[in-house]
């Protein structure tokens, strides 16, 4: 294990398969997990901010190594860390947010974080979406 804190950014909107398995894998991985759920929803939303975070907290909540933040803006905006927890790694699949790590001067690692169908944000919302009035 290592002994780091690992950040684990995104939308998480809704929270998935995916995700989850990415979290555990990172719990295994770092010795500390921070879990940032981004206000940057897309425009297919099916739920809010605050729903996600209390579903990411509950789900993790027997986990004495992570914590859930929710973090404001879009993070490749960032011009600094200002509103970020502490951390040090950014975990990310996101090609964007490894690009901003790697131009902010950040220790960055790439992470799966979508396999297979509906462990994809997009996948799942276009399913949720097609049945009228789904809301979680």
């Amino acid at each position: 294990m290592i002994n780091k804190i690992v950040f684990f950014p995104g939308k998480f909107h809704p929270p998935h398969l995916g995700h989850a398995k990415t979290i555990l894998t990172l719990i295994s991985q770092y010795k500390n997990v921070v879990v940032g759920v981004s206000g940057d929803t897309p425009s297919d939303k099916i739920t809010d901010v605050d729903n996600i975070y209390n579903i990411l907290t509950d789900l993790f909540s027997p986990f004495n190594s992570v914590v859930v933040v929710k973090i404001t803006g879009i993070l490749v905006d960032k011009s600094d860390l200002t509103g970020l927890p502490v951390f040090d790694v950014l975990a990310s699949g996101n090609p964007k947010v490894l690009a901003w790590v790697e131009h902010m001067g950040l220790e960055g690692k790439y992470t799966e974080r979508a396999e297979g169908y509906l462990f994809s944000g997009t996948e799942i919302r276009k399913e949720l979406l097609d049945k009228e009035g789904y809301n979680i």
